[in-house]
């Protein structure tokens, strides 16, 4: 059992990379281009209770990713963030506030900003989640929430839903989505 842990704890680490603006690249046995769904649609599937899609495009290109209570920087859930902020050319640093020059604020969960920039909350129901654009200090925000951990990967899913380029530029649609699914688990 103990072995089991310790593999899957090396390979988790070499899935993750070094994360921050230097390093991190998507895991060979995670590349081409089945690797890169979810196609960019300009909307998210399977369509949410409420969404509301703006014709504005937040860049990806240095963005700052905040971490809220309980999410770890080697949250498994990160890696599909991470990777696809990656394969369209983007950079990230995760950070323990929204300081710095960065293009854009990512904040996963509940952070120290987020009661200030995000006036929702994720519905309160079993995998419930919430995207929410934002702005701090003139610089675009985009909140990713869940009612619980599913909640979670489902606000991640969404967002890459969104991810796209523009003019060879790694973006993502901004969006104010609040969802659960009518069947969860």
């Amino acid at each position: 059992m103990r072995r089991v842990s310790v593999t899957w704890a090396v390979i988790l680490f070499g899935a993750l990379g070094s994360l921050g603006a230097t390093g991190f690249e998507v895991h060979p046995d995670r590349q081409g281009p089945s690797y890169e769904v979810p196609f960019y649609t300009g909307s998210i599937f399977p369509t949410p209770k409420e969404a509301q899609y703006f014709d504005e495009f937040v860049p990806l290109s240095r963005v700052g990713v905040v971490l809220g209570n309980g999410i770890a920087k080697d949250d498994p859930r990160l890696t599909f963030l991470f990777e696809r902020i990656v394969r369209f050319g983007g950079d990230f640093e995760v950070l323990d506030a929204a300081n710095g020059e960065f293009d854009s604020f990512i904040m996963v969960g509940d952070t120290s900003d987020t009661e200030t920039l995000c006036p929702r909350n994720a519905p309160q129901q079993p995998e419930g989640y919430l995207l929410f654009p934002s702005e701090k200090d003139g610089v675009p925000v985009i909140v990713l929430k869940g009612s619980d951990s599913l909640g979670i990967i489902w606000a991640i899913t969404a967002f890459n839903q969104l991810v796209g380029k523009q003019n060879g530029r790694a973006v993502v649609r901004k969006a104010m989505v609040f969802d659960y699914p009518d069947a969860p688990g």
